[in-house]
C-alpha cells in the first residue's frame, strides 16, 4: 500500500467522521473517529437516506449494490462507467448515479438499510476505489457509458451501443448521449 492508499485509507475514516455521523457510528467510530468501545457496530443499524450520505459512500454503495458479485475488472468497468459520465456530462456522482432509471439500485428508494454492508471487506473496498476515483487517481478502463445485465434485461437501446464488450453479467458500451 503506497502513501496515497494510506492516505485514502484515513480519509475515508475521516469522511464518515465529518459528514456522516451515522456512517461513522455503523463503522464503529464515536463521534471524534475513534473506536467506541460501548456501542456494538451493526447492533441496530439505521436506515441511512441517500442526502444524509457523502459522494464517496454513494458511490461505493452503488458499486457494492450493482457488482459485487463480478470480478475486479467487472467492478472497475461500473465504475468506469460512472466516472465517464460523470466527466461527460459535468455532473456531480450524487446527479449521474440518482438519475431516474439509470442505476436499478436506486429504482425503488432512496433509504438504505446499509447495516449488513458495513461489516463486508468488499464494501470497505469500494469505498477506497470510490475515494480514489473521486481524488481523480482512477483512469476509466474503456469509454463505455453504458451497461446492463445482460442475463435478466434487455434495454431497448441495448442495440445502439458502440465499442460493445462483455464482462461477467454485464455488457458495456457507448451510448447515444
Amino acid at each position: 500500500m503506497d502513501k496515497f492508499d494510506e492516505a485514502v485509507d484515513e480519509a475515508v475514516i475521516q469522511e464518515g467522521k465529518f459528514k456522516s455521523l451515522a456512517t461513522a457510528t455503523m463503522l464503529g467510530l464515536g463521534a471524534m473517529g475513534t473506536p467506541d468501545v460501548q456501542a456494538e457496530p451493526n447492533q441496530n443499524p439505521p436506515i441511512v437516506n441517500v442526502a444524509q450520505m457523502s459522494d464517496t459512500d454513494l458511490l461505493a454503495t452503488t458499486l457494492y449494490k450493482e457488482c459485487r458479485g463480478e470480478s475486479k475488472k467487472g467492478q472497475e468497468m461500473v465504475l468506469s462507467v460512472i466516472i465517464n459520465r460523470m466527466k461527460r456530462k459535468n455532473e456531480s456522482v450524487r446527479d449521474v448515479v440518482l438519475k431516474k432509471k439509470q442505476f436499478s439500485c436506486w429504482n425503488a428508494s432512496h433509504d438504505i438499510d446499509r447495516g449488513f454492508m458495513i461489516d463486508d471487506p468488499q464494501f470497505r473496498e469500494f469505498r477506497h476505489m470510490s475515494a480514489k476515483a473521486l481524488a481523480g487517481r482512477f483512469e476509466p478502463l474503456g469509454d463505455w457509458d453504458h451497461y446492463y445485465a445482460h442475463n435478466t434485461c434487455s434495454p431497448d437501446w441495448a442495440d445502439s451501443l458502440e465499442n460493445v464488450t462483455v464482462e461477467g453479467e454485464h455488457t458495456f458500451g457507448k451510448g447515444y448521449n
